[in-house]
């Protein structure tokens, strides 16, 4: 009887795949979306309020070294022209 291997599943996999691309995409999508949402609120399309999804952004940011925090806040300087 042969054993019974989850990951021989070709769906499987496929779904551990999908999970993996996931969440790269929301590591690194999730910081970079901040300078359109900082383009989009410079020009009064978005509320303030919706900046509350990037407070742990903020706060992370804001313990980081003066380097990466430079690098931030070029970064959303860049968008806002």
């Amino acid at each position: 009887m042969a054993p019974d291997n989850d990951t021989d599943d070709p769906q499987q996999q496929s779904f551990s795949t999908g999970r993996v691309i996931v969440a790269l995409l929301l590591i690194v999508g999730y910081p970079l979306s901040v300078g359109p949402f900082m383009w989009l609120y410079s020009r009064d399309i978005v509320p303030m309020i919706v900046a509350i999804i990037y407070q742990p952004l903020f706060w992370v940011i804001a313990i980081c070294p003066d380097s990466v925090q430079a690098i931030f806040h070029w970064y959303i300087g860049w968008w806002n022209g």
